[in-house]
Order: C-alpha cells, then sequence, then structure tokens
C-alpha cells in the first residue's frame, strides 16, 4: 500500500553552554505528530508519536549513506554525541558496517562514561572507547559520525583521514543556525551529498553554505542522497577518498516509509488504538 506522510510537530527550545560548547537544549517532552494516509484513497490509516520514529528516520538514512559510500573494509567508527540520535546511530550504522572498535566522545565525561558501559553491554563483540576529545575520537577513525546539538562545530576537518566517510546531522535553519563541522570538513571532501540540495540554501545552512559561497564548492558539485542511492550518479571514486553525507532535513517520505511499516506492523499484532470512521471520513 502506497502511504504519505504529515508530521505535526511542537518544540520549545533553549541555547546552553556546557563544558566549552554551546548547544540546544530541549526542556520539556513534546513531540510531534505524525499523520500516515494511504494514497490510493486518500484516508488516514494512523497517527505516530514522532518521538521514537524521528530518530531512526535519521539514523536510517545516514546508515543507507554509509551503505553506498563508505569503504567496505571499515573497521572503526568515531561517534561524537551521547544522546538519542548517537545511540539509534549506532544501531543503524552497525547494521551496514562491521566496526571492531568505536570511540565515543561527549564533552560530558560522566555522560561518556555511561554511554560506553551501556553499549559495551549491548555489543560485547565490539569495543567501545571513552575518548576526552573529539580529535581522539576522529583521528583514526575510518567512519565518522557528528549526532550532537552543537551550534558550534565540534570537530575539525584536518582531523578527517583519507578515506573517511563523515555524517552530520545537524540540518539547522535561518532561526536555528546549527554548525557540526568546520568548512574544512567540506572542502578536503571529494563526494559531498545531501538529502535535498534545495533545503541547503531555503534555511540557509550553515554546515555547507559558507563553502559555497566562498566558491571553495559548487552546488553543481553537491549531489542528493536519491542520485547515489538509485546509481544515477558516481559514489566513492577512490580509496582515499573522503566522502561527506551531510544528512540535512527531513522529509516525508521517510516519515510515510518508516510510518507504514510501524502500522502494518501494529496492525499485525492488535496493539494501538483504533480511531473510530466517524473521525476519519465525513458522509455526503
Amino acid at each position: 500500500m502506497k502511504s504519505g506522510a504529515l508530521r505535526v510537530n511542537s518544540g520549545k527550545v533553549k541555547f546552553v553552554t556546557q563544558f566549552g560548547t554551546r548547544r540546544m537544549e530541549f526542556p520539556g517532552a513534546l513531540v510531534g505528530l505524525v499523520h500516515v494516509f494511504d494514497l490510493a484513497t486518500g484516508s488516514l490509516r494512523g497517527i505516530i508519536h514522532d518521538f521514537y520514529i524521528n530518530p531512526i528516520r535519521v539514523a536510517c538514512t545516514s546508515a543507507l549513506g554509509a551503505k553506498y559510500m563508505a569503504r567496505s573494509d571499515c573497521r572503526v567508527m568515531g561517534l561524537l554525541g551521547t544522546g538519542w540520535q548517537a545511540r539509534w546511530h549506532l544501531t543503524a550504522m552497525t547494521s551496514v558496517r562491521k566496526f571492531q572498535r568505536i570511540n565515543i566522545y561527549s564533552p560530558n565525561p560522566e555522560h561518556r562514561t555511561r554511554f560506553v558501559k551501556q553499549q559495551q553491554e549491548r555489543t560485547p563483540a565490539v569495543e567501545f572507547v571513552a575518548v576526552d576529545s573529539g580529535e581522539k575520537a576522529v583521528r583514526d577513525a575510518d567512519v565518522v559520525v557528528a549526532a550532537t546539538n552543537a551550534i558550534e562545530p565540534v570537530m575539525k576537518g584536518e582531523w578527517v583521514k583519507p578515506g573517511a566517510h563523515v555524517v552530520s546531522i545537524s540540518g539547522g535553519d535561518r532561526l536555528d543556525q546549527r554548525k557540526e563541522i568546520d568548512e574544512e570538513t567540506v572542502t578536503r571532501s571529494s563526494l559531498v551529498v545531501v538529502n535535498s540540495k534545495v533545503q541547503v540554501e531555503l534555511d540557509e545552512q550553515h554546515d555547507i553554505l559558507p563553502a559555497i559561497k566562498s566558491g571553495q564548492v559548487s552546488m553543481d558539485q553537491i549531489l542528493e542522497l536519491s542520485q547515489i542511492v538509485g546509481k544515477a550518479a558516481s559514489r566513492r571514486r577512490a580509496p582515499q577518498d573522503i566522502t561527506f553525507h551531510f544528512n540535512n532535513t527531513g522529509m516525508g517520505i521517510q516519515f510515510a516509509a518508516i510510518g507504514a511499516r510501524m502500522i502494518d506492523a501494529a496492525e499485525a499484532q492488535g496493539i494501538g488504538t483504533r480511531l473510530p470512521y466517524t473521525w476519519r471520513g465525513r458522509s455526503v
């Protein structure tokens, strides 16, 4: 069944500085609601809490990019962040590459120590290492994932080794000027991929726009993830190339795909609350 999705979001944000890093903080437990529709009939199939679906769809998109852009012989991953996005990125990334060691960095020592302990218990076959700087997490990593609330760069392009694949999920806009990576991360990359090129300019996304405005990177050189997955464009050209996936925006197709699967699973298991048809339709 073909499905479409509409997300209605509610949120509150404040900006704080902790451990020398300026980042966003989300007080309370406000959530969005994802409405999933049957495209054949236009009827509402279901309404889903976005608290769990959101980090899953972000992480799955990052992993999809890594599947097609990261080297097949990756052994070390560097993860910047220990929040909910970071947790789901671990799950997604380890499903597409077999890592032997994962370096974990958070500016909060307690957070990174606790995170490493939790992940080591969950996945004993992989070595998890808490490091005390972003540079130590990145230097020897084959795949680097920045999954933070930072609004100032938490990683530098000079740390990235040849052949590495880098992911950033910040994707801010004019009012939410997040920036996880520096300009050199973009300019050193032989392949730069985004979810949506239109969104880069529309939202004036500062992770990547300065490199474009300075002329170091052309918008024509940047590809969309759909081109990579659909083989409409070349992927990694050489083993030593640095590839960069800017997971820059949420897209309706992500919510539709995951939402439809969740509703199918809920119906099969008989869980959830069934809404009366009178709430979803009208008589003529």
